[in-house]
């Protein structure tokens, strides 16, 4: 079973540097999350005992080769127990997040723990994306929209597209020198995704035909086996 300093190593031989307050952070939110599971089915018994590598580090791990400006406003969509989305929060404290799900329960979950940790650059709603995207409020307020493993690709950019501000931007390389850390573009979808995407990636491009979309392998040097396995970040400008 991971921990606490497992995955601060991890970050560091990654070229992530995590301050003290960023690390207690990370384990008051492995230890409010594990004790919630007590209570609600938020993850199963493996993903229990895997917490770290399966839901915190695979929440941050595109990182390793990516980065993001600050300040900027992100929103999570589907975040069930708060992923990607809180540990995201705890890395930018300076940038402005929105958790969304339409589950009333998990959201009860991630209320609490914003709260246990103070985190004051989070806001959250209970709702479907498609609806809460099309609301003034929400309506083209944010840089960049973060799922993981929520819905197909169609219909995550249908869903989630009037939640980003109109910005056409270069598309980064689709296969950028090794060491190279990308600077992601505003205006995009961060797509945390697993598996074989062939198919459907080919009928987002049919069916939503976005911009562009890149799709970068997720590599962690140094992960054991429980560490993320073919997993991909895939960057969509719809």
């Amino acid at each position: 079973m991971n921990n606490a300093l497992w995955f601060r190593e991890q970050c560091s031989k990654n070229g992530l540097s995590l301050s003290d307050e960023q690390a207690r952070l990370f384990e008051a939110l492995a230890s409010g999350l594990l004790e919630w599971n007590t209570k609600i089915n938020l993850i199963s018994r493996t993903d229990q005992e895997n917490i770290w590598a399966k839901h915190i580090l695979a929440s941050i791990s595109f990182l390793f080769g990516c980065s993001l400006r600050e300040s900027i406003d992100i929103v999570d969509v589907g975040t069930g127990g708060g992923f990607p989305g809180l540990p995201l929060a705890i890395l930018f404290p300076k940038s402005r997040f929105l958790l969304i799900d339409s589950i009333q329960k998990k959201m009860r979950v991630v209320d609490d723990l914003v709260r246990q940790l103070q985190l004051s650059n989070v806001a959250t709603r209970v709702g479907r994306a498609e609806e809460l995207s099309a609301l003034p409020e929400y309506r083209a307020k944010f840089d960049y929209v973060v799922a993981r493993a929520v819905a197909p690709v169609t219909e995550l950019i249908g869903w989630t597209k009037p939640f980003l501000r109109k910005a056409v931007s270069v598309p980064p390389p689709e296969d950028p020198p090794r060491g190279d850390r990308i600077l992601l573009p505003a205006g995009v979808l961060l797509l945390l995704k697993g598996g074989d995407l062939t198919e459907e990636l080919e009928d987002a491009r049919v069916m939503a035909k976005p911009r562009w979309i890149r799709i970068y392998p997720i590599v962690v040097e140094g992960a054991d086996a429980n560490g993320p396995v073919d997993k991909k970040l895939v960057i969509i400008q719809p």
